[in-house]
């Protein structure tokens, strides 16, 4: 089914991801306890410990261990390579329980109230009577070892209390592998958000000693000093928390009572109005001891060596686990609801009865209903269907408007479009910017690839954005007669003009008219749109543009070889990793009055394989590969990897401090990226460099 413009929770940005277990991460192994070599896994966590069971041994000092980070290559006089100040990165978190109480079942259940991903094996002396595992928490990104203690404390909170204290000890590696003739390790999987994701956690964390984490407390207390009091948004909040909660320990107790009052206390800077909110909920609670009472225990956040770590965050933090939404979201979805409301009423052309005779579309279906469901098809295989509301977007330059008349072209004359079946159709173009320059653009394509009547190239469209535009007006009764299957719209940013781009109610309006362009014909639309200046993976603007979108495929620059490349960031209608890769070409239209070339650009496609991959590489990525190039090569085009790894230490580009040990740092996390990224392969001390892909050094470092 198409995207209906009030379906609200799509509009606001709600997708399905990939569970957390299944995305690649970094894992460190250990054949031994002394750990005087290392291994490097890249896989997801969910294959890792699919294995488990495979690995075997006499007793459990002969398995091997792992760890969730990666380490550098400094040895301890013992020569082991586990130990904290080795560590260059944490990858998720892998915690103990050995008090065989609590069983797997069990603790799955906690982490899925929690909602939070963690992976629960039994330990290799793990029994039913006698509980033993670990639980591996994966992290969406790396963290700095710095944050291991952080991220240990808030599954301890999440799982009671119940983690061996050894947990938090930041290179703490485990064994893994079962016992020659024992069962199947027992394993449960549990979906959720990221642990460095669940920031509502902080509350209840926990530290190795079982009582509360204070570890965050200065970056909480500086967070929410920033936070403006707003009286009817903390009533608003407070109206959201059951004071009755105050009454039971259960529920929170006193701890919740205090916590309340010492975030408006702090929020308010202590004042009437502040006070006057805590009193007033605190009244609705069986246990109010009475102004007096509660006056003095006002004050009392005010003294010195009071608790300050506790501001408007947790009030605010509190009031989501009851349900409660900022104001601002409220008026959001009230202005995406108005934006299409407007659509509707401008639209001079609806059948005033058609609103009473339109059915309820609130079904439910069955499996077999389901099953029977025709296909969503398709305009472009794989990529866009009937319906979808998607957008092309990149940095000026990158090639938005060569790739997007390119795809629609290939759509009117129903021949693949980078490998991917069209299905031919009518194809509107509406040229907001550069009119001239795009109808040269269709008369290069024509030359190239022969006539395609099917696509119209369409000019005079200046406002789609005003209330009651007759741009929209006219170019929504041309859908109707024409009845195309895909139209796009080059600019978002011309034909919106004045457009506040990070509003949600601009953005509203945008997804709005975009989806009143699909109903007469079921047409996808797309918009032609900009990155953002770091090149993040979602177009400009409000994020309510990007969630609501079925899907966005982003361009960068072209490289030193001149190959620009697609990435989709999103797609509802198949993979993201599809390899989208073009050179920019150019077709001779004629000859000007003096006899000299009249040309235009196109997009010449590159097969599947053709070009060469692109990777990112930060600044002192870059200088550590550079490094490469001045070292004595072996025949096999290696280097050493000592002498590569003092290189880039001594040489300060990949790090200018003063500090040899923050250069060395810095160099063991460049090394360990760029084999990550496949930039470099490290074995048996030999770097090989990888010379098939093409590298991009980003500006700043991530």
């Amino acid at each position: 089914m198409p995207t209906l413009p009030d379906e609200f929770d799509t509009l606001l940005g709600a997708c399905m991801t990939a569970s957390p277990h299944d995305q690649p991460i970094t894992i460190t192994t250990f054949s031994d306890v002394h750990a005087t070599a290392q291994t490097v896994v890249t896989s997801s966590v969910r294959n890792f410990i699919g294995g488990f069971s495979s690995r075997t041994a006499k007793n459990k000092a002969a398995l091997p261990l792992f760890k969730m980070a990666q380490f550098g290559d400094a040895a301890t006089d013992r020569g082991s390579l586990r130990h904290d100040d080795n560590i260059v990165a944490i990858s998720g978190i892998v915690a103990d329980y050995d008090a065989g109480e609590i069983s797997i079942s069990e603790a799955a259940a906690m982490a899925r109230a929690a909602g939070i991903a963690v992976a629960f094996v039994g330990s290799p002396s793990h029994s039913a009577a006698k509980p033993r595992w670990r639980a591996v928490a994966p992290l969406a990104e790396l963290v700095s070892p710095d944050e291991h203690a952080r991220m240990c404390a808030r599954l301890n909170g999440a799982l009671g209390g119940a983690l061996a204290s050894e947990s938090f000890t930041t290179s703490q590696s485990y064994f893994y592998g079962r016992l020659d003739g024992a069962p199947e390790l027992e394993v449960a999987i549990v979906d959720g958000q990221p642990l460095d994701r669940a920031i509502d956690l902080d509350a209840k964390a926990l530290g190795r000693d079982g009582r509360p984490f204070n570890g965050f407390a200065a970056t909480r207390a500086a967070d929410e000093q920033q936070e403006p009091f707003e009286a009817a948004r903390a009533e608003s909040a407070l109206a959201a928390i059951p004071a009755t909660n105050a009454d039971d320990p259960a529920t929170g107790g006193r701890d919740l009572w205090l916590n309340l009052g010492m975030a408006l206390f702090h929020g308010s800077c202590g004042s009437d109005e502040g006070f006057a909110l805590w009193d007033a909920w605190s009244k609705r609670g069986a246990k109010y001891g009475g102004e007096r009472d509660q006056r003095r225990k006002w004050r009392s956040f005010g003294r010195a060596g009071a608790k300050r770590s506790i501001g408007l965050g947790t009030l605010y933090r509190t009031a989501a686990q009851y349900g409660w939404e900022p104001p601002e979201t409220a008026a959001r979805k009230e202005a995406i609801e108005s934006a299409i409301a407007d659509l509707d009423d401008l639209d001079p052309l609806a059948d005033p009865a058609e609103a009473l005779l339109r059915p309820n579309r609130l079904r439910f279906f069955n499996p077999a209903e389901c099953a029977a469901e025709p296909s969503r098809g398709y305009i472009v295989k794989g990529l866009m269907a009937p319906g979808d509301v998607g957008c092309i977007y990149g940095a000026p330059g990158a090639g938005k408007s060569l790739i997007s008349p390119h795809i629609g072209y290939a759509v009117a004359r129903g021949v693949p479009a980078f490998g991917m079946r069209t299905k031919p159709g009518l194809v509107l173009y509406v040229a907001a910017e550069d009119a001239r320059g795009m109808k040269d653009r269709v008369r290069a394509l024509r030359i190239r690839h022969g006539d395609a009547d099917a696509f119209r190239v369409g000019e005079g469209i200046t406002d789609l954005l005003t209330t009651g535009s007759e741009d929209l007006v006219e170019l929504r009764r041309h859908v109707r007669e024409l009845q195309p299957s895909l139209i796009f719209i080059d600019t978002l940013a011309m034909a919106f003009p004045g457009l506040e781009e990070n509003s949600a109610e601009g953005m509203g309006r945008v997804m709005a008219a975009a989806h009143s362009l699909t109903k007469p014909s079921n047409a996808a639309v797309v918009l032609v749109h900009h990155d953002t200046k770091a090149q993040t993976p979602t177009p400009r603007g409000h994020s309510l543009l990007n969630g609501a979108l079925d899907f966005a495929l982003q361009l960068f620059p072209k490289d030193e070889s001149g190959v620009v490349r697609g990435r989709l960031s999103k797609n509802r209608n198949g993979a993201c990793d599809r390899d989208i890769a073009f050179r920019i070409d150019t077709e001779q239209l004629g000859v000007d009055e003096d006899g000299d070339p009249i040309t235009a650009a196109l997009v010449a496609e590159l097969t599947l394989g053709a070009a060469a991959q692109r990777v990112k590489l930060s600044p002192s990525e870059a200088a550590a590969r550079r490094h490469l190039s001045g070292l004595q090569v072996d025949t096999n085009g290696s280097a050493c990897e000592r002498e590569w790894r003092e290189a880039c230490i001594n040489g300060r580009a990949v790090s200018g401090s003063d500090n040899a040990d923050s250069r060395r740092r810095v160099v063991d996390r460049a090394v360990a990226s760029l084999v990550r990224k496949g930039a470099v392969t490290i074995r048996d001390g030999r770097v090989f460099p990888d010379n098939g892909a093409s590298y991009q050094h980003d500006d700043l470092e991530p």
